[in-house]
């Protein structure tokens, strides 16, 4: 989740709760928004005035009325470094900028990532007992079938010299005809008579 390169956007949330900004004020706000989705600072960013005009591509004095309206208009959190009604921008210092939906929405799915983990681990040991999370049952490990070609081979090759190797155990049929007694002895187990393996017989 640390490195989603893609954040949720709401266009009627961010309509409604930037209607009474200016338009180089939301369009601040915007940049902001992009940049404090870096996984290292996920919804809040920190900046000394100059760096925080570079980033909007403004003055900084332009950087400073777009902050201010924005904290005016309770879009975001601000927290001023130094003194905010500095005549000279270059006299205010740090500059955090909060966006509380940003810093909410990902503290829950942080939340629900430990919780959904949590339950995983606690499912795998119920399954496993003490063999670790990871382990399966018995310790065996299952390789693929076709993991080792050239070892299956060679076993194929082995079983089919020993096969060949093997004496030959099937009898060969015989072509002797068989005697009278024994035809009529066959005739009797499949219910045929006497006479009819006679009369077949000679």
């Amino acid at each position: 989740m640390a490195e989603l390169p893609y954040m949720q956007f709401f266009p009627a949330d961010y309509l409604r709760d930037t209607e009474i900004l200016s338009l180089s004020a939301q369009g601040g706000w915007m940049r902001m928004l992009c940049s404090m989705w870096h996984p290292s600072r996920r919804g809040v960013l920190s900046l000394r005035l100059q760096a925080m005009a570079r980033l909007l591509h403004a003055s900084e004095q332009a950087t400073k009325s777009i902050i201010q309206e924005i904290e005016e208009c309770d879009v975001a959190d601000v927290e001023w470094g130094g003194h905010r009604e500095a005549i000279s921008p270059a006299d205010i210092g740090m500059v955090t900028i909060t966006c509380r939906r940003m810093v909410r929405d990902w503290e829950k799915a942080t939340s629900e990532k430990k919780t959904l983990s949590d339950a995983g681990r606690r499912g795998a040991a119920k399954r496993w007992g003490n063999r670790g999370v990871n382990s399966p049952p018995n310790g065996e490990v299952n390789s693929p079938p076709n993991s080792n070609p050239e070892a299956r081979n060679q076993k194929d090759r082995e079983r089919e010299i020993a096969q060949a190797q093997e004496p030959n155990t099937t009898l060969p049929r015989s072509n002797r005809r068989p005697t009278l007694a024994q035809a009529k002895s066959a005739a009797a187990t499949i219910g045929v008579t006497a006479e009819l393996a006679d009369e077949w017989w000679h």
